[in-house]
Formats: structure tokens, C-alpha cells, sequence
């Protein structure tokens, strides 16, 4: 409960609530609180411009300067936490959220662009938060971190750190770093309009997608499900069968129409696959799930509840997308939007030129709205604060979960090609776990004969991803899954992927494959890895017949190429090498996978696929451009709620158009 002393002041407290100075107790609607709320917010901002005009004001004092960041850190709380309890105490979505109101927006105004101005050095917020960054991990700026500036912060780049512990058990950000990104959060940023905000129909559509993701995955598992409902009566005092009967409510739960976010006030289907999923881990680890794997038995229940664990995994990370008309169209009104601003120039009917004017104005649009990568920061930070530990990294867990997105075929063969994070747990940054639902996955994969071709993407030369590449690429020396993983690792974050530093002027066509050999061949040191199955000998023999061909059938054997040609031959070999390793493994599923697979492994994704459908000839088509544009954009705007990285964009848009003019030159045999 909560109560109302003379309009002005809330109280909690059962004993206050009681007296009869309480003139309102929270039965009686909405109003009251908001009035009172809006009052407080009117109060700070009559102190700060009390304090603005008043000439005894040292404007460089310290203490001044901690005591209102540490009051503005508590209003830009207070607003989040009020709508949340709200929600909560009346049943229902708040039509007018509290920062949107006026007396808080009036003073959000204020504070952000007069009074936080005139403090000599800057008062809390960005400014303070980069030199504290500096001060704090010189270390980790000495070593290359981006994340050394509010703008990489906007980007999204180097998030994790927000999750991770140094080696020492540390967190990298101390809590006058994370006080000055909560005013960063709530005052520096200007608000769009919520009525038009693209982030907003995301949620619904994501809802949905889930929904319809629990159907498929019910089907998919319905005879496992049939046997366990046949074996649990007689043994439900066992601890995984409990738990598996909790997943697989939780699983009906989110396959119901009624639980989706437009139907319910309650619960929504989104909600209840998180549910799923933290059930279906902990699952995993129950003593007798450990000791079933560990040590195999002939139990029926045993065999019963590790099919059925084992299925749901692998029925989880193949989950087809169901959303993805609906995705391409608030794409499409996003990019119309965005053109109300942009000036259109003259492109003929260029397809590249469109895609790149079409790619400005869709982040035209969204750049007018709440930082999404904000939001998710200041959301960690407040779950760490609840939970008194910090979270570790864990994307699969942090609704970020794998999706299949379209299929390869040759004659009967169908391969599978996948979209998902880092299989990983990272609380540490040396300390890295594999997931339990990617190990069950590729258990599942060896009982039925198949395996997983998984290209990693990550930079095995960076301390930040060195012990995810390494964990990852371990894991196939495991016997338990040497039949059903292979690992590559294609680095895009080197020198030499990106044709800077020693390797900026490197123009000679000859010199520049000669040095393109020599990091394959020097794999580990640059970067890469291969698997001892695959023999160097037939490795480089390949990239000898390979480079030769591009070099003379898309390049036209020019002796000099610019960096950008040399960049799209790197990208193109790429896709040849990936081809090779799918002839050479034969998987039946396969995944582009980085950090997160938000842009890096988003591209590759989409570069694949339009790099197939280039040799097919019809890449150009508006369905293919929309599944394209789809396939680069909808993963960050979905999980991270921002465009995606347009470096990349760039760079994959050139790729294809460099590929269109050739690629008949080649022989592929795989259809997407």
C-alpha cells in the first residue's frame, strides 16, 4: 500500500499509512500519486533555478557539484521505479509514462541544457564519465578497448565489459561510472515522439514470434513430450523430472494466444519463454541430469528425460523466424520515415546507391528516438543493483536466443544456417563456460548422425575475445562432440581484414595474396583457425586455385588494387572458404557466429546469402533485397533496439556488387 499525507508527501510505512494525517490510501486510483509526483519534480526544478540565479553559488565546487549528480542519479530513478511499481498496483500499461509528463520533462530541459552547463568542468554525466573511465582502466585503453567515450557507448560497442569482471574479480565500472550513465540516460538524451517509436512495435512483433516459436517447438517435440508424460507419474519425485515438468508448462504457457502482449495485462508469451528457458537450465544442473551424462545408464527415465532435454535444446536453437514479413514492413515504414528528412539525390536506377541512401534514412529515424544500447545498459545496472552481483555475460540468457533463417540445398542435401550468439558464459574475462543447451544441442546432433559447421568470427588476437574463440574452438576436441562440431574462426576485426596500419598501402596484387596466404598459413598467429582435420596442405592448395581465380575473373588481374577492392576480395574469399569447409564437413546445420551476432555474425549471414543468390542471378529482386536488408537489420534492432553497425554495411553492399559482375565465372552448386 501506499498513502498520501496532505497531497504532498508519500509514505509506505503501514504504521504512517494508519494515523489519520493520511488523506488518500492507494485503492483510490491513479491521480493523486502523479499529482504528487509531478509537485516533487516542479520542487527540484524551483531549487535549481533558485540555485542558477543565486550569486553565492560556487560553481566550482566539488561538493556541489557530487550533491546535485547524486540527487538528479535519484529523480532519473525515482521515474523508473514509480512506473514500474504503478504497472504493478494497478494491473495495466501506464498511458502516459512519468519522464513523459510535463513538470519532469520541464525539468529534464533545464537541468540538461542550462543549469549542468555552468559547473566549471562539466557536472556528472558524459564528460565525467570518460575521464573516470580513463582514470580507472588506463590498462584497458593501453590494450585497444573502444569503450573509452559516451559516443562508443551510443555505438553499442564493447557492452560485455558492462557484464564482465576483470581477472582479479573486479568489475570494470565502479559506481560513480555507473551514476554518471544513469544521468546520462535520463537527462542527456532528447525523447522522439513515443507514439511513432519503431522500438516500441518491436515488442509486439517480438511477442508473436515467440508465440509462434512454442507452437513449433511443442510440435517438434510432441512424441519426446508423450514419453515423458508416460514415465513421470511413477518417478516425479525426482528432481530433473519436477523441473522438467515446470519447462514444459512454461513452454504451453508461451505458445498460448492469449498470453500475447496485445491480449493480456498480464504475463506474455515473451515472458514465459524466458521461463522456459531458466527452467530447462536448471535442469540441467540437477545431480541426476550430471550423473546421467556423466556416468550413461540403461534407466528408461534416464533415457527419457535426457531425449526430451536434449530435443527442446535443439529445438530451441532451430527455431524458424515467424515474424519476418512483419519485420520487413516496419523496415520498410522505418526507411519512409527517415526519407521526411533526408534529401534524396540522383541514383538512376542504381540498386547499390539505393541501398545506401535507403540505409541513411533508416538511421536517420532511429537516431531521433531513446538510445536503445542505453537503455539496455541502465537496465543491467539496475538488475545488478537488485540482485547485489553482477550479472555475468550471457547472451543467450539476456534474450539474445539462436534462429534459423533460411536453408542451403544441393539435390537432397539441406543445410540448416542458423543465427546465434556466442554458445558461451562469461563471468570472468578469462573465465569462459560453454553453455549446457549448445552441449545438449550438439548431443542431440551425434544421436541422429549430424553435426554443426560453426564459423567464428571473433578476434582470437583480442583480450576481450580470446577466451570465448578459444572455449569454443576447444570444445570439438571434446570426444563426446568431435563428430558433431567443427570449428573455423574467420577473424573481421584484424589489421589485415581491414587493411589498416602495415597493411594500408599494401596495393601489389601479388604482394597482397602472398601476404593473404601467409596469415592462413600462419593461422593461429593472425587470427585464424582450422581444424587438424582439415590438412594444410589441401587448405592452401585451395587458397592458391582461388586467389588466382579472383584475382583474374572478378578483378581482372589488375596488378594494383585500392583498399577497398582488397577488402572485397578478403570478404569473397570468405564466402568461397566457406563454401569449401561445407563440401568438405557436410553439416546438416551451420551458424555465422560472433559476441553476440548482432552485426558481425548479422552480416555474414546476409553477405552469404546474397552472395548465393548473386550466382543465382536474381539477388537484385525486391523479395531477395527485402530478406537481405531483414537479415542485416532486424537482429540489432531487436535485441540491441539500434541499426546496425553501418561499417559493416557498407562493406557487405560492396562485396555483393563486386561479386554480381563475376561470379558467373564460378561453379556453385548450393541453392538458398
Amino acid at each position: 500500500p501506499i498513502g498520501i499525507i496532505y497531497d504532498r508527501r508519500l509514505v509506505t510505512n503501514k504504521d504512517e499509512i494508519d494515523t489519520d494525517d493520511v488523506r488518500w490510501i492507494s485503492g483510490e486510483g491513479l491521480d493523486p500519486i502523479l499529482k504528487v509526483l509531478d509537485l516533487t519534480y516542479t520542487s527540484i526544478h524551483e531549487h535549481l533555478m533558485s540555485l542558477s540565479e543565486n550569486p553565492g553559488m560556487d560553481w566550482r565546487s566539488e561538493k556541489s557539484r557530487d550533491g546535485i549528480s547524486a540527487m538528479m542519479a535519484i529523480v532519473g530513478e525515482s521515474a523508473q521505479k514509480m512506473n514500474a511499481y504503478l504497472e504493478f498496483r494497478f494491473n495495466h500499461p501506464m498511458t502516459e509514462k512519468i519522464e513523459q509528463r510535463a513538470p519532469y520533462r520541464a525539468l529534464q530541459r533545464f537541468y540538461s541544457e542550462r543549469f549542468a552547463k555552468r559547473f566549471i568542468g562539466g557536472i556528472e554525466g558524459s564528460q565525467a564519465w570518460e575521464q573516470e573511465w580513463l582514470d580507472k582502466n588506463s590498462l584497458l585503453v593501453a590494450t585497444g578497448t573502444e569503450l573509452q567515450d559516451f559516443e562508443a557507448l551510443l555505438r553499442d560497442k564493447e557492452y560485455e565489459l558492462f557484464y564482465i569482471a576483470n581477472e582479479e574479480g573486479t568489475p570494470y565500472l565502479n559506481e560513480k561510472l555507473l551514476r554518471n550513465i544513469k544521468l546520462t540516460v535520463d537527462f542527456d538524451i532528447k525523447l522522439g515522439s513515443f507514439e511513432e517509436d519503431p522500438f516500441l512495435k518491436v515488442k509486439s512483433i517480438l511477442d508473436r514470434d515467440i508465440q509462434a516459436a512454442a507452437i513449433w517447438m511443442l510440435k517438434e517435440c510432441e512424441e519426446e513430450i508423450a514419453h515423458f508424460y508416460k514415465v513421470a507419474k511413477s518417478a516425479f519425485e525426482m528432481q530433473t523430472v519436477k523441473m522438467l515438468s515446470q519447462t514444459l508448462i512454461a513452454l504451453f504457457m508461451a505458445g498460448n494466444i492469449r498470453h500475447l502482449i496485445q491480449r493480456t495485462v498480464g504475463k506474455t508469451c515473451t515472458h514465459y519463454l524466458n521461463d522456459f528457458h531458466l527452467f530447462l537450465r536448471t535442469t540441467m544442473k540437477s545431480d541426476e541430469y550430471v550423473k546421467w551424462i556423466t556416468y550413461p545408464t540403461d534407466e528408461q527415465i534416464a533415457h527419457v528425460c535426457l531425449r526430451l532435454i536434449e530435443k527442446l535444446c535443439f529445438s530451441m536453437i532451430t527455431r524458424p523466424c515467424g515474424v519476418k514479413q512483419e519485420a520487413i514492413g516496419l523496415i520498410h515504414r522505418t526507411i519512409r520515415r527517415g526519407g521526411d528528412t533526408v534529401v534524396q539525390p540522383e541514383m538512376g536506377n542504381n540498386p547499390w546507391s539505393r541501398l545506401i541512401f535507403d540505409d541513411e534514412k533508416f538511421r536517420t529515424l532511429l537516431h531521433r528516438f531513446p538510445s536503445g544500447p542505453m537503455m539496455k545498459i541502465l537496465e543491467t545496472i539496475r538488475q545488478e543493483q537488485e540482485e547485489g552481483a553482477t550479472v555475468p555475460f550471457d547472451p543467450w540468457m539476456q534474450g539474445n536466443l539462436p534462429q534459423k533463417f533460411y536453408s542451403l540445398q544441393k539435390g537432397k542435401k539441406e543445410i540448416d544456417i542458423l543465427s546465434f550468439a556466442a554458445p558461451i558464459r562469461q563471468p570472468m574475462i578469462h573465465r569462459v563456460e560453454i553453455l549446457d543447451e549448445f552441449r545438449a544441442f550438439l548431443r542431440y546432433l551425434t544421436s541422429v548422425g549430424k553435426s554443426h559447421l560453426l564459423i567464428n568470427m571473433q578476434d582470437r588476437l583480442s583480450w576481450r575475445e580470446t577466451s570465448r574463440s578459444t572455449a569454443m574452438e576447444d570444445l570439438q576436441k571434446n570426444p563426446n562432440f568431435k563428430d558433431a562440431l567443427t570449428v573455423i574462426t574467420l577473424p573481421k576485426d584484424t589489421d589485415f581484414y581491414h587493411q589498416r596500419n602495415a597493411f594500408n598501402h599494401l596495393e601489389n596484387a601479388a604482394a597482397f595474396m602472398n601476404e593473404f596466404k601467409l596469415q592462413i598459413t600462419n593461422g593461429k598467429e593472425n587470427g585464424f583457425y582450422f581444424p587438424p582435420s582439415w590438412p594444410k596442405e589441401e587448405l592452401l592448395d585451395f587458397c592458391d586455385h582461388t586467389f588466382a581465380k579472383l584475382h583474374k575473373d572478378i578483378f581482372d588481374s589488375k596488378e594494383i588494387l585500392s583498399r577497398q577492392m582488397r577488402e572485397d576480395f578478403i570478404e569473397i574469399f570468405y564466402q568461397l572458404l566457406t563454401l569449401k569447409a561445407i563440401e568438405k564437413f557436410s553439416p546438416s546445420t551451420m551458424s555465422f557466429t560472433s559476441k553476440d551476432s548482432v552485426d558481425t555474425g548479422a552480416y555474414a549471414t546476409g553477405l552469404f546469402y546474397g552472395f548465393l543468390k548473386a550466382y543465382e542471378g536474381d539477388l537484385l529482386s525486391q523479395e531477395n533485397l527485402d530478406f537481405i536488408r531483414f537479415l542485416f537489420y532486424w537482429r540489432a534492432l531487436s535485441i540491441r533496439e539500434r541499426a546496425s553497425d553501418p561499417e559493416q554495411f557498407l562493406r557487405s553492399v560492396s562485396a555483393l556488387e563486386t561479386w554480381v559482375c563475376g561470379s558467373k565465372a564460378f561453379k556453385i552448386e548450393w541453392s538458398v
